[in-house]
């Protein structure tokens, strides 16, 4: 099954999962599959078992989705979008249309998406050869409003390019 983590406990080393079919389901740090408790965020999404436990159903075998696959888009979505926004953070890499982004020179912000606060990411702008890239930090520490990211390099040259990207 699969689901995101609702909210965690961090002193009891325990979280809540709402499943995909709404259920909510608790577990606890030794349910976790290849994975640090204090890696977890609120919000990430994360696949799962259903397991009878000493107090009811709680959620076993918990491992982290690629956030690739959290924002898997629709290929015709994306063919179809005015520019692609794509994220790469360490060895996943986010690909969403750009109708779905704030975008400014300072920054970007999407709903929807998650990233731990402080991450380094690379973000790349446009469609076909005409690519914008900024490199940026993740500045959104509350998970249920989505991903800020504020870009790093703002040379005159950069923000220019983009701003005719977004402009067209």
């Amino acid at each position: 099954m699969e689901g995101i983590i609702w909210h965690l406990y961090p002193r009891q080393e325990k979280g809540m999962i709402r499943g995909d079919d709404g259920l909510q389901l608790p577990f606890r740090k030794s349910a976790l599959n290849g994975v640090e408790f204090r890696a977890l965020f609120s919000g990430q999404k994360v696949s799962y078992r259903v397991q009878e436990g000493w107090l009811g159903n709680e959620a076993v075998e918990v491992r982290p989705l690629p956030v690739e696959r959290a924002a898997k888009k629709d290929r015709n979505e994306m063919a179809n979008s005015r520019f692609v926004v794509k994220i790469q953070a360490g060895d996943e890499c986010i690909s969403v249309p750009g109708e779905g982004a704030i975008i400014s020179p300072n920054g970007l912000f999407m709903r929807d998406l998650r990233l731990p606060f402080g991450t380094a990411v690379v973000v790349q702008v446009g469609k076909a050869q005409d690519v914008v890239t900024l490199s940026g930090t993740v500045r959104t520490r509350n998970g249920d409003s989505g991903l800020a990211i504020e870009f790093t390099d703002k040379t005159e040259k950069v923000v220019r390019k983009l701003v005719a990207l977004l402009a067209a």
